[in-house]
């Protein structure tokens, strides 16, 4: 017993560490695409990262897509999703809209499948500064 045991502790470390599958970053990794982030940068836009909360089937994540890519001010080339992460990413346009007012016209356009989205992170355009929160 004790030799398992001692077996057991060796092996441990070896062992790959897997991914939770719920935190922040697997979210924005699984939908991350760094020519997506530099297009924006470079046109002043802003990419922004959600978390997708319901049921999201593949019909559903095809519905989220062209919600997407029909928001106001979302560059349409832009719009990222993962199934898998629940998770979608796109660049939208500062001047037109903002990262929350994307997230409540997808989830208006959406209510039917009742899905919400959380913003995650926002990359704001690096010619533009940030917010003042109180």
């Amino acid at each position: 017993m004790r030799t398992w045991l001692f077996a057991a502790l060796l092996l441990a470390p070896a062992l790959p560490a897997g991914a939770c599958g719920h935190c922040v970053e697997d979210k924005v990794a699984a939908v991350y695409d760094h020519a997506v982030l530099t297009r924006a940068q470079a046109r002043g836009y802003g990419t922004v990262f959600f978390a997708i909360e319901g049921s999201l089937t593949p019909d559903a994540a095809r519905a989220v897509e062209g919600a997407a890519r029909a928001a106001p001010g979302v560059d349409k080339g832009s719009v990222r999703i993962s199934v898998e992460q629940a998770a979608l990413s796109m660049a939208y346009d500062p001047d037109r809209t903002s990262a929350e007012a994307v997230g409540k016209a997808l989830a208006a356009k959406l209510s039917r499948q009742r899905l919400k989205f959380e913003a995650l992170k926002v990359v704001l355009p690096s010619s533009r500064p940030a917010p003042v929160r109180p």
